[in-house]
């Protein structure tokens, strides 16, 4: 028999029950977050939280979730606001709490992403591509995580944490891979999954070349009625940007599952993680998938996790 357990620490206060824990985290959000509600009568050290300001803004959340005491680190962040609501609702976010202070105006002549990051004071795994040139660049009074956001926007570069740790360029980090299995007559609980076949998708891929100059060149590939989907390369010669673009429409036109499904708090997934899906009535649909975004839901309707995956990927 499964039975929930949590430990959750705000500040130096620790809780082993709650009413619900929500957590949401994806490679495409700069800030992962969690959303904590608890009884307004929830005491800490005989102390009521909304009357007694016992917890604030800035406070350190650490939440681990699990079943029977086996517990695993799901969030780590700080406290960005408390409700004065019933019941009362903590909203944390992640690392990315702490690059929303200050103000930084800076201008660079020729700039490439590794040395921004550093003179932003970003502690970062390796970014990648770490030498990329921004070519002239200028912040003026934004904060740190507007100009990552900034990054993202015009380059689509992705920034995000993991234990409190920041990855810096790519989406997907193969380092930090882990590989999980569902089968959906065992564990999944509900599918809002489609297999869709390779020639019933339609996709416009539009390719924005960034030159050593930073200037920007568009190139367009697919069908012209197709979904929309847009990647950055730099300096890439046409030839080259001929054979990747082809490379990158045959990842994203498979026959396979699109969309997410949910299945029980365990095993623990990540984004980034692969699933293996696979079904003893369709077993000829089996595949492994790159997990784009997963949701945390813990509480008085039980564990589960909300599995958003991404594209089809070989063994």
């Amino acid at each position: 028999m499964y039975n929930l357990t949590c430990e959750i620490s705000i500040g130096s206060y620790k809780l082993s029950r709650v009413t619900n824990v929500e957590i949401e985290s994806s490679w495409d959000m700069l800030t992962s977050t969690c959303d904590i509600t608890l009884p307004r009568k929830t005491l800490f050290k005989d102390k009521k939280i909304a009357k007694d300001g016992v917890i604030k803004k800035g406070d350190k959340v650490i939440v681990k979730l699990g079943y029977n005491g086996d517990l695993t680190i799901r969030f780590i962040g700080y406290i960005r606001s408390i409700s004065s609501t019933v019941p009362l609702i903590i909203k944390c976010e992640d690392e990315a709490f702490n690059l929303k202070k200050g103000s930084i105006t800076k201008s660079y002549k020729n700039v490439n992403l590794d040395t921004l990051l550093k003179d932003l004071g970003l502690v970062h795994i390796g970014a990648q591509p770490s030498k990329l040139g921004l070519g002239p660049f200028r912040i003026s009074r934004a904060t740190p995580a507007q100009v990552l956001q900034h990054l993202k926007d015009e380059y689509l570069l992705q920034f995000w944490f993991r234990d409190e740790k920041l990855y810096a360029g790519l989406a997907y980090w193969p380092e930090t891979r882990k590989e999980h299995k569902i089968s959906f007559e065992k564990y999944e609980l509900e599918n809002n999954l489609e297999y869709r076949n390779e020639e019933d998708i339609s996709i416009l891929l539009k390719v924005i070349n960034i030159t050593p100059d930073n200037k920007k060149v568009e190139y367009e590939y697919g069908d012209q009625s197709g979904e929309v989907r847009t990647i950055h390369y730099y300096n890439r010669s046409k030839a080259d940007i001929d054979l990747l673009a082809k490379e990158d429409l045959n990842k994203m036109r498979y026959t396979g599952y699109f969309g997410s499904f949910t299945t029980f708090g365990i095993p623990y997934m990540n984004h980034g993680d692969v699933v293996t899906l696979s079904s003893i009535c369709y077993p000829e649909r089996d595949g492994k998938y790159l997990i784009k975004k997963v949701t945390n839901r813990f509480g008085q309707s039980g564990f589960r996790q909300i599995i958003e995956i991404d594209i089809k990927v070989n063994d």
